[in-house]
């Protein structure tokens, strides 16, 4: 009977001296284990790296070519003037250096409001070194959905309003931005909210081009 005993000791014994062994390996296998590579996030398209270019350069581009369609249509705020329309361009300026640019970029496959939000935000706060607000959702008087940042740069010492407002398509992204003197900006903002509110995408244009 004792020896019985003292065997089935030494059987429990042996399996948990077995235990204790597998458990350190397992341990020091996670502990050498290489560490997930954590991947960093997108690069930023050229056009996304360019937003408030012009500000900073304190001076508005001119054109001459003007109404020949966009593919964008929006109503201008009062005391703006259309200088420029061309394909997937559109200009506008008010008395008090308030600029206004609608543009057409492409979008990226399964690109959305949120990817294209987080990667704008980023490139306006680091990249510009803008005082970003957060993002605002927005609804287009057709019912698409939009997103609107808007954000402070001083250029030259003065303080300089700047927005972004974008609605995506499968295809496409089209923004709507302004900036110009802070204080003539703030003034504006209302109106120009209105007119983002008021684009319009030519879904013929959208698809064939």
């Amino acid at each position: 009977m004792r020896r019985m005993l003292f065997l089935i000791l030494l059987l429990q014994l042996a399996v948990l001296l077995a235990g204790c062994a597998t458990s350190a390996n397992s341990n020091a296998t996670l502990a050498n284990a290489p560490a997930q590579s954590i991947l960093p996030p997108p690069a930023p398209p050229d056009w996304v790296t360019k937003l408030t270019d012009e500000l900073a350069h304190g001076k508005v581009n001119t054109f001459d070519t003007l109404d020949e369609g966009s593919g964008v249509k929006f109503t201008l705020p009062q005391g703006f003037t259309k200088y420029h329309e061309s394909r997937w361009f559109t200009r506008a300026v008010s008395a008090a250096s308030v600029c206004i640019k609608v543009t057409r970029q492409d979008n990226v496959k399964d690109g959305t409001l949120d990817y294209w939000t987080a990667l704008i935000q980023r490139t306006l706060a680091t990249t510009h070194g803008l005082a970003i607000q957060p993002p605002r959702a927005l609804v287009l008087d057709d019912g698409k959905s939009a997103t609107l940042l808007e954000g402070v740069k001083q250029s030259n010492g003065v303080p300089m309003g700047y927005l972004v407002a974008y609605t995506i398509t499968p295809r496409h992204v089209y923004l709507y931005e302004a900036w110009g003197p802070h204080a003539a900006f703030a003034a504006a903002l209302p109106a120009l909210e209105t007119s983002v509110k008021s684009m319009q995408v030519s879904w013929m244009a959208d698809v064939l081009f």
